[in-house]
């Protein structure tokens, strides 16, 4: 390749296309269902490897046993900001490039005050691309910038920039690629095609470009990031004897624009595998140049990566300390690669944690198995147990609508026969808590005109008296249907439960009633449950769900950092530091039947940090990730417990499982020891005839497989599977918090 232009040879649009082809098999791929943000991205992974993950506006900590590392982006805590500085320096980054024998791109800088100097040296060298001195994802640039195109390529960079101006020669016939490099290693390399459309034999090129920009929204990337059909590229499509109106023969391949990448519209490829070591060679050496950059990318121009390098068959465009991942964690063609997983990996190693974390996981065998060897355990003087169950309801309001006669004579004449099969994962407790959901009244109208939906309504003596036969002691009330039928139904549920000696709590006659814990006051010591229900602004504004200083409702925490719940956390820590103390929120920010999300991971983590020993939530019908943020254990969602509905597990596409937790409480010196045993149950109404029931052998591999694959890294290392006398069961592998130890 010649650095001088080559009008003969232009832009290699089949090239370009056919090297597409040979790497996507014909096939875009889609992303359809992911979401981009680069510090989601970073953070996801930090918490899969255990790490309490928190948000200070565009930067995050992320801290494990003491240790904390801060990433921005893709910047982390490991770059040095002297050397940023440096390479943000672009004229002289080409100079240190150039003096350890890089060939860069030939140019000169200009202050914005010299535009006149610059038009000199485009008059001297007809072709060339002007670009903004701190420009960054293409915007500014101009391309085959010639004397008459100047002024119009000067003042489009001018906009972009506050430190001038780069003129480089411009350079034709070749593939520009982004290498990215990790702590002096080339991980990803990643092909940047420029906008292009194919024909069909009947479409415009118009046409073409919006059937491609809607393929282009699959991609979580791509969808800032479209054609736009600015007046460059239509004027780069006249010179090339186009217009939009042009109609594309089949199979015809039109490049739309000089430059590459996703700025332009662009596409980018996975050529990882394909680009050859003295290219991997010179980057790495790049970054040797730079000593103190964790995060690198270099932009390479290159006749064919997958060649060696000789004479002057590339040139390196420019090097970034903010290297964008998203065109190797998404890319058009080819396989992605986890660029974010290997950011945070190397941030765990330098922590010193890579040991104690990276290691253990990849050594531990896949898939655990069942360890039958586990006995039932006997409870003890000197041992408390407390159960926790999810969602319930009786379903007299879905069950009354005649669609499961079987169902309805049983709720008529044996309602505890729901619960029969379960009876082994309750009994022999010291408390037994469930989240009710559902409306104890004799008679109530719906307040809302039909327009809220699945309101629950069960009757007040059946239900009582059934959970009573069970052993239910107490009942959280913080959820989307207690409030169903309006504030004086709530207060008579409340009535209907303290009537029979069943503790309510998370709802009441105003906001400090509503907001007081459930606390047991037993010989090891206090232990506090607080239940919530996540904000949801139509509850607030249209139903009028949550308590007010004045108005009897439902404990609400807001879905941010910063809510009342972990508040009343960080209050009862600071009053009754040696208690225990659980979280039990019913969620809202996920939808039913779904897996927990970003926004219920960043709330998690202030409960936790607030001082809560163990999260166990509830509200999606359906288990959730089971989760260790800083050793601090979270079990996102029980899932239902006996909730006489049908379920919606099957059309939704979610397992048709929810867990039964059994925690067992000790005090070993001053401190709680802990022993967590979840034990999965089929939830499934349509699966189990509305008999829920412990799983099966087969279905407790395949709900630990579920696990594992939806949560942490560390899963296996946090969880385990094994099987007593109950039935088989998870158990948290270690003591469920920092403050606590392990039950023997």
């Amino acid at each position: 390749m010649n650095s001088s232009y080559d009008a003969d040879l232009g832009w290699p649009d089949i090239i370009l296309f056919e090297e597409a082809l040979d790497f996507r098999d014909e096939k875009r791929n889609d992303f359809s269902g992911e979401e981009f943000a680069t510090n989601k991205l970073i953070a996801g992974e930090f918490r899969k490897l255990g790490f309490r993950v928190e948000e200070f506006g565009s930067v995050i900590r992320s801290t494990k046993e003491g240790t904390a590392t801060f990433n921005s982006q893709n910047v982390t805590g490991f770059d040095s900001n002297l050397t940023s500085r440096l390479v943000k320096d672009k004229p002289l980054t080409k100079v240190l490039l150039a003096e350890a024998g890089i060939r860069v791109s030939e140019g000169d800088h200009f202050s914005l005050d010299d535009k006149e100097g610059a038009r000199c040296f485009v008059e001297s060298t007809p072709h060339v691309a002007v670009k903004p001195l701190d420009g960054h994802q293409g915007k500014g640039v101009s391309l085959d910038v010639t004397p008459d195109t100047f002024e119009a390529a000067w003042k489009k960079a001018s906009l972009e920039t506050k430190k001038g101006i780069l003129i480089e020669r411009f350079i034709s016939g070749g593939k520009e690629a982004r290498y990215l490099v990790i702590d002096g290693k080339c991980v990803a390399v990643a092909l940047r095609l420029p906008p292009f459309v194919i024909g069909d034999g009947t479409s415009t090129i118009e046409e073409l470009v919006e059937r491609t920009n809607a393929v282009r929204c699959n991609n979580p990337c791509r969808r800032k990031y479209l054609i736009r059909k600015t007046v460059e590229q239509l004027a780069f499509l006249k010179q090339r004897g186009f217009t939009l109106n042009s109609v594309l023969g089949k199979d015809e391949t039109v490049v739309l624009d000089l430059k590459s990448g996703p700025g332009p519209g662009g596409d980018t490829v996975n050529i990882t595998g394909r680009v050859h070591p003295s290219m991997i060679a010179l980057v790495e050496k790049i970054t040797k140049t730079f000593p103190g950059l964790h995060v690198l990318g270099a932009d390479i121009i290159a006749e064919d990566h997958s060649k060696p390098i000789s004479g002057n068959n590339y040139i390196v465009l420019e090097v970034n300390t903010d290297a964008r991942i998203m065109g190797h964690q998404f890319p058009d063609f080819g396989e992605p690669i986890n660029v974010a997983r290997l950011i945070v990996e190397s941030c765990v190693e330098r922590m010193g944690l890579l040991e104690t974390v990276l290691e253990k996981t990849r050594s531990k065998p896949s898939p655990a198995r069942a360890s039958k060897a586990n006995t039932a355990l006997v409870p003890r003087d000197d041992e408390m147990t407390l159960v926790f169950g999810g969602d319930t309801s009786l379903g007299d309001t879905y069950l009354a609508r005649g669609k499961y006669p079987d169902a309805q004579l049983r709720l008529c004449k044996e309602p505890e026969s729901f619960f029969e099969r379960l009876s082994p994962l309750i009994t022999d407790k010291s408390h037994f808590v469930l989240n009710f959901e559902s409306v104890l009244a004799d008679r109530a109208s719906d307040p809302w005109g039909g327009e809220k939906k699945f309101m629950g309504l069960d009757d007040p003596d059946r239900t009582v008296s059934t959970l009573k036969s069970i052993g239910v002691d107490s009942v959280s009330l913080a959820n989307n249907h207690t409030m169903d039928f309006g504030a004086a139904s709530l207060m008579e549920t409340i009535d209907h439960f303290k009537k029979e000696g069943v503790n309510a709590f998370g709802a009441g006659n105003d906001r400090l009633e509503s907001s007081h814990p459930l606390t047991l006051s037993t010989h090891l010591g206090n232990v506090h449950i607080l239940s919530g229900f996540e904000y949801r602004r139509s509850y607030h504004e249209k139903y009028r769900f949550y308590s007010a200083r004045a108005r009897p409702g439902v404990q609400r925490f807001r879905q941010a950092p910063d809510n009342q719940l972990a508040d009343e956390i960080r209050d009862l820590r600071s009053k009754d530091q040696t208690a225990f103390i659980v979280a039990f929120p019913h969620w809202g920010a996920s939808k039913n039947y779904a897996w927990a999300n970003e926004k219920m991971f960043k709330v998690n983590t202030s409960f936790l940090k607030a001082g809560a020993d163990l999260v166990m939530g509830h509200g999606a019908h359906m288990m959730q990730q089971c989760w260790v943020e800083d050793r601090d254990t979270t079990i996102f969602s029980l899932g239902n417990f006996v909730f006489n509905s049908p379920g919606r597990y099957q059309k939704l596409g979610a397992p048709p499982f929810s867990l039964v937790a059994r925690l067992n409480l000790q005090r070993h010196a001053k401190r709680w020891a802990t022993r967590l045993r979840l034990y999965p149950i089929v939830s499934d109404n349509r699966i189990t005839g509305f008999s829920p029931r412990p799983v099966t052998e087969k279905e407790a591999l395949e709900v630990y497989d579920i696990l594992t694959e939806r949560g942490q890294r560390i899963f296996q290392q946090s969880f385990s599977l094994g099987q007593d006398s109950r039935g088989y069961f998870v158990e948290r592998a270690g003591p469920v918090s920092r403050r606590c130890a392990q039950l023997d």
